[in-house]
């Protein structure tokens, strides 16, 4: 699959940034010049008593190059090369009424300046809400045609077939997809099964798939390669929504490990016959617009909304902070407009400057973050955060979203009307509360006491005393899946011709299931009583080291692999505390004085047979 982005990062010169941000400034500039009806703008630096209007880009004075939070005592102008020659000059926002500012945000100012060194504010003025931006939807159709394989159209837009009268049901879940300590895809199972059962029609997927903080990825202890492991989470999703009516839309992360950790984020890289096979999936680039069903959608998996708050400063009236950053998005124009950015995360600003940019006023806007679900109205367009599918040992949450698709009475109407009657027949459905979050706990998992190493960890237990008076097997049924004809399965079929009968006599209480599938690698899947189910991926494994591992999943109790906080543990603790050196020694112990000839031998030393014989003696005389 192409890349639609730059390799040479690294080497990579200042001036091509440099251009790219003056230019926009300068297009900005000139925006905010025509809507505002200003006469002119003033130099920024230049020393006056009149209220004048500037212009320019908001900055940290006292931040390096990883930005910083804004404070009321810190915030600074700098204005363009065509207007300012590029100065700048600290602000004074004392008698500015209201404001919301982030480094990097660009702003029209009035004010004065009256000795040269701090520009005193009177009112802050951000740029109209986006419209069609015709010049970047024109570049980025260009590069769709060059890397065709990436989408379904060449504008970008995705068309499900409705039945007459028909609701659009969209799932949106994000990442991580494994939970801590684990890389079984047990939960893209479960979510599968969730649209499945909803009967969605799209299914948007937003990274990060192998986050590259998770604790075996970032250790490297995984059972496979990085790209097998991703290829196997897509297999799974293949399995269960492949080649059906719901549309998945695949969208990477700057987290994952798959991936250059670079903003904005190429698509996934899968080969040309798994999308030849299933042509319902769809890779796009993180982040991306897309049309559905006419509907007009923006989604990022970056947590802008995150940092937007941990850098901005505010004097405003509503403390409503989650729509103010949606706000701040969609004036200025972009889907990551801090600048500069901070330290976790690295821009290239020429693919910025095309991909990270929003060109047309989109209806649904979807913001992964860290911070809790929601959704908010903002300008006529609904902005949701979906939440993660999986926090630390735990399930999220995603976000179902239902969009009335009702098509006009009126047949004489064009294809573009019909259009733009979805897209605010979907508004008014949002108004009316029929778009829904669904928050649901996901089956077959338990929540484990984290310790703060974000390693599981908990005491040791068993249930019901299981083994203590007797023993129930936990292991309920194992379900054995293989090619009879590929060589990675060969393990496995050698363990059934020659093992399998002996492991059933031994173990009756479990069931064994034999399910041949034709060119599919070979797992081993048990299930357990408390209802959790266990995946073994045994390609090529030998039949020894399939017995060993059978015999792992048949002792233990079904629970997720975790630390033990201690080796032992009673119910019932004795009531005479802790054990120390002075139990059940007598009290004068504690009031000895040393040196002592009590304690000179030791008290647990046993008579030797020559003391005994003298002892003995000495009686008889």
């Amino acid at each position: 699959m192409a890349h639609l982005f730059y390799e040479d990062y690294l080497y990579k010169k200042q001036k091509p940034k440099s251009d790219v941000l003056e230019t926009l400034l300068e297009y900005n500039e000139q925006h905010l010049v025509k809507t505002n009806a200003i006469p002119n703008l003033y130099n920024v630096s230049i020393p006056t008593q009149d209220d004048v209007w500037i212009c320019g880009r908001i900055f940290s004075e006292n931040a390096g190059s990883g930005g910083g939070k804004l404070t009321e005592h810190n915030v600074a102008i700098q204005g363009s090369y065509v207007c300012s020659n590029s100065h700048s000059i600290p602000l004074n926002l004392s008698q500015c009424s209201e404001y919301s500012l982030f480094p990097g945000q660009i702003v029209l100012i009035n004010g004065r300046n009256p000795d040269g060194k701090k520009f005193l504010c009177k009112e802050v003025l951000e740029p109209h809400y986006v419209k069609e931006n015709l010049d970047i939807k024109k570049e980025i159709k260009k590069e769709f045609n060059d890397n065709r394989d990436n989408c379904s159209k060449e504008d970008n837009s995705i068309d499900v077939r409705l039945e007459i009268n028909e609701d659009l049901i969209c799932i949106v879940a994000a990442g991580p997809f494994m939970m801590t300590g684990s890389t079984e895809t047990n939960v893209i199972s479960q979510l599968a099964n969730a649209v499945k059962e909803n009967k969605a029609h799209v299914l948007i997927l937003l990274g990060p798939f192998l986050d590259v903080n998770h604790e075996l990825i970032n250790s490297g202890n995984i059972p496979m390669g990085f790209d097998d492991l991703l290829q196997q989470i897509f297999d799974e999703l293949a399995s269960k929504l492949g080649n059906t009516r719901t549309q998945v839309i695949i969208q990477p992360s700057v987290n994952d490990v798959t991936q250059e950790q670079i903003y904005p984020v190429n698509p996934f890289s899968v080969t040309n016959q798994f999308l030849k096979n299933y042509d319902n999936f769809h890779f796009t680039q993180e982040p991306n617009m897309i049309k559905i069903n006419g509907v007009q959608f923006a989604l990022t998996s970056t947590d802008v909304i995150k940092d937007l708050t941990s850098m901005a400063v505010s004097k405003t009236t509503s403390s409503d902070k989650l729509s103010r950053n949606f706000v701040h998005m969609l004036k200025q124009k972009s889907f990551y407009p801090i600048y500069p950015p901070p330290d976790h995360i690295c821009i290239d600003y020429e693919a910025w400057n095309k991909y990270a940019r929003i060109y047309t006023h989109p209806k649904i806007f979807i913001a992964v973050s860290d911070v809790t679900k929601f959704s908010k109205e903002v300008n006529n367009c609904t902005c949701i955060n979906p939440g993660r599918l999986v926090r630390g040992t735990s399930t999220g949450t995603y976000a179902q979203i239902t969009i009335s698709q009702k098509k006009s009475q009126e047949n004489d109407q064009t294809q573009n009307t019909q259009t733009q009657n979805s897209g605010m027949q979907a508004l008014r459905k949002f108004q009316t509360n029929i778009f829904s979050f669904v928050s649901k706990s996901l089956n077959n998992f338990q929540a484990i006491r984290s310790t703060s190493n974000s390693q599981p960890a908990e005491f040791i237990s068993t249930n019901l005393e299981n083994g203590l008076g007797r023993y129930v097997c936990q292991l309920q049924r194992v379900t054995f899946k293989f090619c009879k004809e590929h060589p990675g399965s060969r393990g496995i079929r050698e363990y059934i011709e020659n093992d399998l009968v002996d492991f059933a006599k031994k173990n009756p209480g479990v069931v064994v299931y034999l399910q041949p599938k034709r060119h599919r690698k070979p797992k081993v899947y048990a299930e357990y009583l408390n209802g959790s189910t266990q995946t073994l991926d045994v390609h090529q494994y030998p039949r020894e080291k399939l017995s060993k591992w059978l015999e792992f999943m048949r002792t233990r109790k079904g629970d997720t692999i975790v630390r033990l906080l201690k080796k032992q543990k009673t119910h019932n603790p004795s009531i005479q505390g802790v054990w120390n050196p002075f139990t059940n020694k007598t009290p004068t112990t504690a009031i000895e004085q040393f040196p002592s000839k009590n304690f000179e031998q030791p008290s647990s030393l046993e008579k030797t047979a020559t003391d005994k014989i003298l002892e003995l003696s000495k009686n008889k005389n």
